[in-house]
């Protein structure tokens, strides 16, 4: 089994929403004010917001994306994760965790604001996060791995 496209996905706390002052439509953006794709109208700043910006993209990652890429990768109960150019010392590191899209999303954030670039490409899986400590990023490979327990 492999994938057949890669896939590529921006989370970003720097998210803002937009009206659209035609139809209603709440639209959302990383950027600047987007264009209803249904009138063709920009949109205008949105005083709420709530978990818009990211809400689908967890869905399709949870739902879809991320348990594909774990059945192609033999369905592990646990991940590694191996990260390089960390925080405002630019350090290395590992860790291990469950294999679920809450632990590793949490393993990936910060508390502050961020960006992460995620790239399903067959079964590689990296991530690179910007925030005010890494603004030339900070890179993540996400790997199955085994966890032996201590008795």
């Amino acid at each position: 089994m492999s994938t057949i496209t890669t896939i590529e996905e921006v989370f970003t706390t720097n998210c803002g929403c937009w009206d659209c002052p035609k139809c209603g439509l709440l639209m959302t953006s990383d950027e600047e004010a987007p264009t209803c794709d249904e009138c063709q109208v920009e949109g205008v700043m949105a005083d709420y917001c709530q978990d818009a910006c990211y809400d689908y993209k967890h869905e399709n990652w949870e739902s879809d994306f991320f348990p594909t890429w774990l059945k192609l990768v033999g369905e592990p109960e646990h991940l590694l994760i191996q990260g390089r150019a960390m925080g405002w010392q630019r350090q290395n590191g590992m860790a291990t965790l469950d294999a679920t899209w809450g632990n590793l999303y949490r393993a990936l954030s910060i508390n502050g604001e961020y960006t992460l670039h995620m790239k399903l490409e067959g079964e590689n899986f990296t991530v690179l996060r910007y925030s005010h400590d890494e603004p030339t990023g900070a890179h993540f490979s996400i790997h199955p791995t085994i966890v032996f327990e201590e008795e």
